[in-house]
């Protein structure tokens, strides 16, 4: 890792350049990190489509190096609202719906 970023200290604004099902990849100073699906949330996420979209910016916490020279980046370390610690419940972008539904259909089989 270039010594420019200390690890749980530098902040980087990154651009989404891809999307994966466990984690997305983002650009930064000629730089590419990656941010696991771990160190988006601590609430269940389902896809991470629900937080990011290609070829938005977004602020990320530099927390490591995978010794390749990888970028390891945290969304949650600095958006407290993706903590469980915070006080607020935060709904996805679909609300409730998927647990209504699902808590409905359990009901019907009672």
């Amino acid at each position: 890792m270039q010594s420019q970023y200390e690890i749980n200290k530098s902040i980087v604004k990154g651009t989404v350049i891809s999307i994966c099902k466990t984690y997305i990849l983002a650009s930064f100073d000629g730089n590419v990190g990656i941010c696991h699906i771990s160190n988006v949330s601590d609430y269940l996420v389902r896809s991470l489509h629900n937080f990011f979209s290609l070829g938005d910016q977004y602020d990320f916490l530099v927390i490591g190096d995978d010794g390749l020279g990888q970028i390891i980046l945290s969304f949650k370390a600095i958006h407290p609202k993706f903590l469980k610690s915070h006080k607020d419940v935060i709904p996805t972008p679909t609300g409730f719906k998927t647990l209504k539904e699902d808590l409905d259909r359990r009901l019907k089989k009672l």
